[in-house]
């Protein structure tokens, strides 16, 4: 309240101040009253203002994660009652994360595929963990044993060996009671294109149907800048899927732009069942609130590759924090590097997490590094509009369904009582022909 109240202040002061600047020498010259005296008066009008001019205007605490609801932190699970299980080989193999002991009811199935180059699930281990909590069985697929194993192009086949070895072997753990009448695709960034691959091949090739396909911040399918996946042609994906695309306004990798090509591509799912939902930044408190590219990433050590047992490759050096390899350390019995091999070595790996891990500027100036960041309301906020996304469409409900729901707007108060800029969505206009494609007439 005394930092409004000082920013009022001190704007209404303006014009008045510039007035006395420009009437004051004249009316003291009349009374008599020499520019020494002048500026005495100014030096003493500016140690009383110091005080106001200087008053903090920021509200300095963003809203934590909600106490119930989606997104909400009422979990019936505790953290350390969530089974980590590793199913698949080589570049298919595929994690899966589930609460531990009998379910009592079905649990719903979501397929989450991060980002390349993000193999650990250390990158979004926050965000799976309250996925498990809540009471999902949860399946990463690596599709990738190292970075820069799999080409781009053969991703979203990788993908579809692990999630059938995890199908596999999670049916045969009867007190999982893996509901996999369907499926819930999430992917963040090129991992979104692959969750929209693989939601085209469900309810075919052994892989139940698609009731929900959620990306967080897409990047554009084949996309030279952001070396991203190709997407496929995403007309076979079935007509009763829900396709949320997310964005952020800071986003200077991908735009909206894969989004719309994502949400152009399944246009048969018709304008009831597509949605871009666009989240923006606020710097109204600190920290602020800042939806770049890497907003989804929600770092966990307790979930690195390394701590899961039968996770890490057997043929690379166990990955550092964060799920990166150590740079420069060979594999247990790899011949030995030469100084010259091993800093080329390093070059190389630099150059390729450079390229995976594109940003721009304004990514740099609000993430300077994925060390040492931690979990906060951006990323509550994501998990938020996640879950209500698969709550509505488990309850029958559709993307208008979303649409019309009050809570998918609201993302939260700061310290000072003032709410968080509001999320803005979007329904993608009617996918006509044009020259021979299919062009989104919202698409740019």
């Amino acid at each position: 309240m005394t930092a409004t109240l000082a920013v009022l202040l001190r704007n209404a002061a303006a014009p008045a101040q510039l007035a006395v600047r420009r009437v004051a020498p004249f009316f003291l010259c009349a009374m008599g009253l020499s520019r020494r005296a002048l500026l005495a008066a100014g030096l003493a009008a500016v140690v009383v203002a110091a005080p106001l001019a200087s008053a903090p205007v920021h509200a300095m605490g963003a809203p934590g994660q909600p106490k119930t609801g989606p997104g909400g932190s009422d979990y019936a699970i505790a953290a350390t009652d969530i089974e980590k299980k590793v199913f698949g080989e080589g570049n298919g193999r595929a994690l899966a994360f589930f609460p531990r002991g009998a379910a009592t009811k079905p649990r719903p199935v979501v397929v989450f595929l991060h980002a390349p180059g993000a193999i650990s699930p250390s990158w979004y281990g926050a965000w799976l963990e309250h996925l498990a909590r809540r009471g999902n069985v949860v399946i990463y697929p690596l599709y990738e044993e190292t970075i820069g194993a799999v080409p781009y192009d053969e991703m979203t086949g990788e993908a579809l060996k692990g999630v059938r070895a995890a199908l596999a072997g999670i049916a045969a753990m009867p007190d999982v009671k893996a509901d996999v009448s369907s499926l819930s695709f999430l992917g963040h960034s090129g991992g979104a294109v692959i969750a929209a691959n693989l939601a085209a091949l469900s309810g075919r090739d052994e892989l139940p149907p698609a009731r929900l396909l959620f990306g967080a911040m897409p990047a554009r399918g084949g996309a030279e800048k952001i070396y991203a996946p190709p997407l496929a042609n995403l007309a076979s994906m079935p007509a009763k899927t829900v396709a949320i695309m997310l964005v952020g306004d800071r986003d200077s990798v991908a735009g909206d732009r894969g989004a719309r090509q994502i949400l152009t591509a399944a246009g048969h799912l018709g304008q009831d069942h597509r949605l871009i939902a666009k989240a923006g930044s606020d710097n109204h408190g600190l920290p602020a609130v800042f939806y770049s590219h890497h907003a989804a990433v929600a770092p966990n050590e307790d979930w690195d590759l390394a701590k899961i047992p039968g996770a890490a490759p057997a043929a690379t050096a166990p990955a550092a924090a964060g799920g990166k390899p150590a740079a420069g350390k060979a594999a247990e019995g790899a011949p030995k590097l030469t100084p010259q091999e091993a800093r080329q070595q390093r070059e190389e790996q630099r150059k390729r997490h450079a390229a995976l891990w594109r940003v721009g500027y304004e990514e740099r100036r609000g993430l300077a590094g994925f060390e040492g960041r931690t979990v906060g309301a951006g990323n509550y906020a994501i998990w938020k509009i996640f879950d209500l996304a698969m709550d509505t469409v488990t309850a029958g409900g559709d993307a208008m369904t979303l649409k019309r729901d009050p809570r998918l707007y609201d993302m939260g108060l700061w310290s000072d009582g003032w709410p968080l800029r509001r999320l803005s969505v979007e329904t993608p206009k009617p996918v006509v022909r044009k020259d021979g494609q299919e062009v989104s007439q919202g698409a740019r």
